[in-house]
């Protein structure tokens, strides 16, 4: 605690030592006293909560209700702060006075952190939360009215400034992708914009005539099914093909820079973008280019094209699939680049480098060890091509 009153983390990226830290660590470095995280008021612990030095990693999964549900597995206090009666108001009231630097946010070249040092990472924050299921389900009419006229406030604000920034429109992709629709009396018409139609890519079988929102992520898209590894039309894994809606270059920079900051090992191979995710470019385009997402690989992993090496075993080798599954699902997908030494999981996982997209984020390079701790793994399964 500070001479004000209000709690520092003992290590943030400003520290020498993060660099040095795999995520597990820099988790644990940034675990607050559960009795003083009992004691602090929700307004004190809403501040807290906006000061975490891995916010943002919520940005790092296929949806942002699945990368709050990560905060809260990872950190006592989001995990608190959901728990709150009184949590939807102060987080409105924060929001309401929360002061961005979109001036700094705009001119992102000139910082090293332009989200972190613009206080934009807070927004992006306050509008995940203010959409989870947990705390919107709670808000009743006066604090829905009170929600939009702070979005429309806020989104005047980076008019001229912002305009290019998708991120701006968190609340409304994160409210799509949970609920499949947004009503209407929910956006002020400061918000409304147009979409862009595209062509449909070769190698894809699209199965909507029309084009909509369908990817975590908010991005225009075609839904259909990629015929890969000899499955067919009725057999092959439902995928959306990107039209349109991307992060701009400016926004890519920021969240670039967002991961260099918090996550220094990790080696970034490209840039932040909207058009893939984690299973696509593990399962059916590794190149940069991809333009598809994959909710689920389970269809190709389990193809005839493919050898099960079985649950939390060493890697082969080289270019080995391997998904990590959490709790529910299959939560990551990574091919790995080197194999793996020792005699335990653990050390297969710390000596196994991988390659992998994260979330909105780019390409990076980094263990199998941070990425399944990261995605919340309970247990992981490779797979060799035959």
């Amino acid at each position: 605690m500070t001479q004000d009153g209000v709690y520092a983390y003992p290590v943030t990226p400003e520290n020498p030592e993060w660099a040095e830290m795999d995520y597990v660590e820099q988790v644990r470095a940034c675990d607050m006293p559960q009795e003083l995280v009992n004691s602090l008021s929700t307004d004190e612990l809403v501040q807290v909560a906006l000061d975490y030095p891995l916010m943002l990693d919520c940005m790092l999964f296929d949806s942002y209700e699945r990368g709050v549900e990560h905060l809260a597995m990872t950190s006592n206090v989001y995990r608190e702060l959901l728990e709150r009666e009184d949590v939807a108001e102060t987080l409105l009231s924060a929001y309401l006075n929360l002061d961005v630097d979109y001036d700094m946010l705009a001119t992102g070249g000139l910082t090293r952190n332009p989200f972190a040092e613009s206080d934009y990472d807070k927004e992006i924050m306050l509008q995940s939360l203010l959409s989870s299921e947990v705390i919107f389900s709670a808000l009743d009419e006066a604090q829905t009215e009170k929600l939009m006229e702070v979005l429309g406030d806020k989104y005047e604000e980076k008019k001229g400034k912002c305009d290019n920034f998708k991120t701006a429109m968190t609340f409304y992709e994160a409210l799509s992708e949970r609920v499949g629709y947004i009503d209407g009396k929910l956006i002020p018409e400061s918000l409304q914009g147009d979409v862009i139609n595209a062509t449909v890519s070769a190698g894809f079988v699209k199965t909507s005539i029309f084009p909509g929102n369908y990817s975590g992520t908010g991005t225009l898209c075609y839904v259909g099914k990629y015929l890969l590894y000899g499955l067919d039309k009725d057999d092959a894994a439902e995928c959306y093909e990107y039209i349109s809606g991307d992060l701009s270059k400016q926004e890519q920079d920021a969240c670039n820079a967002q991961i260099e900051s918090t996550h220094p090992k990790w080696i970034r191979l490209s840039t932040a973008t909207n058009k893939y995710n984690c299973h696509s470019y593990c399962w059916i385009d590794n190149s940069y280019d991809n333009i598809y997402w994959l909710p689920d690989p389970q269809v190709y992993a389990s193809s005839s094209a493919f050898t099960n090496r079985g649950a939390n075993t060493s890697i082969a080798g080289h270019d080995s699939y391997i998904i990590i599954y959490d709790e529910e699902r299959p939560a990551h997908s990574v091919r790995s680049k080197t194999g793996s030494d020792g005699t335990s999981m653990v050390s297969y996982m710390t000596t196994t480098t991988v390659i992998s997209k994260l979330g909105s984020y780019g390409v990076y390079q980094t263990t199998l060890y941070d990425m399944y701790n990261l995605y919340d793994g309970r247990y992981y399964i490779s797979y060799n091509k035959k």
